[in-house]
């Protein structure tokens, strides 16, 4: 509990069906701005990305028990104890020496350099290089001097794929904004799911009489068409009416 109030106010921004690195980079520098917004000067946000370790641990082959327990060490920062682990696991040298170094890899770009050279993962060097790609989108902006790196920064939310950031300043031990990336996370809801198989039982000559509100958040149907009572049913058959939003049903 640690003496903090168990409900907290929160104000989130989405951004939705953008994979590039360029909407990365958008959502940092929109943080920068908030913060700057807010009246503060100093302060930095610290980014990391999941898929490094993420790489490491699927070449490393170990349990679900053994790589929480890693996760947990590292998201510690406790570099001692990585180092024990790893080496009761009796892993090659070189991922041992890549895990140990992973508390201690946070700061400036050059941490950039340190994560590429301890590794030959392709999966590892691409998201190295993720964020290379990101660094420079953030100068073009005119904000790296707010961004650091943090490659021990690793969410016990299993959903996140990518970069994870936290913004700090002087004077608070928690950070003031929290983000991450989660690609496949609509995918875990049922809902969104079925809403995908409607959309793909359509026959293509029926979109004229129908749309889809949100990231398939709700179907909508046109009024006024004479196939509305033919579509109407065959999304009913398969049981999805909940699912359906009809001004006139």
């Amino acid at each position: 509990y640690r003496g903090h109030l168990k409900e907290t106010t929160q104000m989130g921004v989405e951004r939705i069906g953008d994979e590039s690195a360029d909407a990365d980079a958008e959502l940092l520098a929109m943080t920068v701005e908030c913060l700057l917004a807010a009246g503060l000067t100093e302060f930095q946000v610290s980014v990391g990305q999941v898929d490094y370790f993420k790489s490491l641990l699927k070449e490393a082959e170990l349990g679900p028990e053994a790589e929480e327990r890693l996760r947990v060490l590292i998201s510690q920062k406790n570099s001692f104890g990585v180092e024990e682990f790893v080496e009761e696991q009796k892993l090659k040298d070189s991922m041992q020496k890549a895990f140990t170094e992973i508390p201690q890899m946070f700061g400036s770009e050059e941490v950039l350099k340190k994560a590429r050279s301890l590794t030959n993962n392709a999966c590892a060097l691409e998201a190295v290089s993720r964020l290379e790609e990101i660094y420079e989108i953030m100068k073009n902006y005119g904000y790296e001097k707010y961004i650091s790196f943090d490659f021990g920064m690793l969410s016990k939310y299993q959903y996140y794929t990518g970069i994870i950031f936290q913004a700090y300043t002087y004077g608070t031990g928690e950070p003031m904004i929290k983000g991450g990336r989660y690609n496949g996370l609509m995918k875990h809801f049922a809902t969104y799911n079925i809403r995908r198989r409607i959309a793909a039982m359509l026959l293509p000559e029926w979109w004229e009489y129908v749309y889809i509100e949100g990231h398939f958040e709700k179907f909508v149907l046109k009024n006024k068409y004479n196939h509305r009572k033919q579509l109407i049913k065959h999304i009913k058959r398969h049981g999805s009416k909940k699912y359906l939003t009809a001004w006139d049903c």
